[in-house]
């Protein structure tokens, strides 16, 4: 149950977070039924109606995103959609007469787990009144640092943001008007819930941790919110949803704004549907970044945006792990044009990766974190690509003291007059001189 405060801190803010509401059984329990599920994604090599995988997913690595309709696939997650202490909190913000009506759940890997673009569920389902929540079942701590879900304080108050893009549903919001400056992080601990109104503005972070975030998401809404855009079940199916309470044959009716989530770009879960957004954002990002700013703030972006395959080349190159980073420089070339929020490229990254992150004195990365840099070199990457100062790979190899790796670069055609503007434009060739003297 909720008190008075919490009741009334989910009407002001459309969010709410609640500590220790499973047993540690529980949780248990449907940690070691998760790990089963991940385990079994090793004899999976694309999405299919169980999994939705990371791009570095690989059958000795196996790297799950989302696993869909986990209450059809489990009786333990059957378990929840019923569970009397989540039911009691529920009933506290939608009223006694009960209906669940999705699931999946959400796994950030540590290292660079999928973000999620700003969005609002009620763009996906709008219903004849707003009455609907989500609930997240946290199955591993969700901090700050592991790509927390992230929301914007009082939005479900406000306009249903336009979802679109070239004429079709991309579960993303596209408005260029959109800004993000007031988000907030939603934390809770293992065994606690959280829960967010339908209409709240919210999305998440790539998890940058060395720590998991698993969450069990569970849809309520009350029984007389009826789904505006049919969903094929029948209405038979649609009472066998019912969880606490009656059905009824009367929907409730609330004028609000409502735009319908059609037509919609192929693929069925979120991280598919914005992947027509991400396609266009995987160049270069601080000259691509205005189209990207009409869903994400600038500091967002800063902080955060890594487009899912150049996170898993960068990984990879640092792992040194030369058959998932070819696998991707295969499928998605672009990464190689790709940048961090710094403006770093893939070869910049690997090469740092290389030389223990520019360790002084020197320090020699693995002969497979070399090698990555020869793949990535070899598949076009530009050796001369600076970052926002201008920092090059080759300022990189000649500030570690990395000799055969300059050469390896300056042979690829890197310029060694290239200036770094951040740092009294020093050049490879100053550096390598200043740090051979030294």
């Amino acid at each position: 149950m909720l008190v008075s405060d919490q009741i009334q801190a989910f009407a002001r803010d459309g969010y709410l977070a609640v500590e220790n509401v499973l047993t540690e059984d529980e949780l248990a329990e449907l940690r070691r039924v998760t790990d089963e599920f991940v385990d079994a994604s090793r004899k999976v090599a694309s999405h299919d109606d169980t999994f939705d995988l990371e791009p570095a997913h690989s059958r000795s690595d196996p790297s799950v995103r989302r696993l869909k309709h986990p209450v059809d696939k489990h009786p333990v997650y059957a378990k929840y959609v019923r569970h009397g202490r989540i039911l009691d909190i529920v009933e506290c913000l939608l009223g006694p007469n009960l209906r669940f009506h999705n699931n999946k759940i959400n796994m950030k890997n540590p290292g660079g787990g999928s973000a999620v673009e700003w969005h609002q569920d009620w763009a996906f389902y709008p219903h004849t009144n707003d009455d609907l929540l989500e609930v997240g079942i946290a199955l591993s701590d969700m901090t700050e640092e592991n790509g927390p879900l992230m929301v914007i304080p009082g939005s479900h108050k406000g306009k249903t943001w336009n979802h679109h893009e070239d004429g079709r549903f991309v579960g993303g919001i596209t408005d260029p008007t959109f800004r993000a400056d007031r988000a907030v992080p939603v934390t809770v601990a293992a065994g606690g819930v959280t829960l967010h109104h339908v209409r709240l503005l919210h999305g998440s972070k790539p998890n940058r941790s060395r720590k998991p975030r698993r969450m069990f998401f569970i849809g309520f809404c009350a029984a007389d919110a009826w789904p505006l855009i049919p969903s094929g079940e029948s209405f038979e199916q649609l009472n066998a949803r019912i969880v606490r309470g009656k059905p009824t044959l009367t929907p409730r009716l609330k004028d609000l704004p409502v735009r319908l989530s059609l037509p919609r770009v192929p693929g069925g879960s979120i991280y598919e549907q914005q992947e027509k957004m991400r396609r266009g954002l995987a160049t270069v990002v601080p000259r691509g970044c205005a189209r990207r700013c009409r869903t994400l703030s600038v500091a967002w972006l800063q902080e955060s945006f890594m487009p899912d395959d150049f996170a898993g080349a960068a990984n990879a190159a640092r792992d040194g792990n030369l058959e998932m980073l070819a696998a991707i420089l295969d499928r998605s070339p672009e990464v190689l044009t790709a940048r961090d929020g710094d403006g770093r490229t893939l070869l910049d990254l690997s090469c740092r990766a290389a030389t223990g992150d520019i360790a002084i004195p020197r320090v020699d990365g693995t002969p497979e974190q070399h090698a990555a840099v020869d793949s990535i070199l070899a598949a076009g990457a530009d050796p001369s690509a600076a970052d926002r100062q201008g920092w090059t790979p080759l300022h990189t190899a000649a500030m570690a003291g990395h000799d055969d790796l300059a050469r390896r670069l300056v042979a690829a055609g890197a310029s060694v007059r290239a200036e770094a503007h951040g740092l009294d434009g020093a050049t490879p060739l100053s550096y390598a001189l200043f740090y051979a003297k030294a």
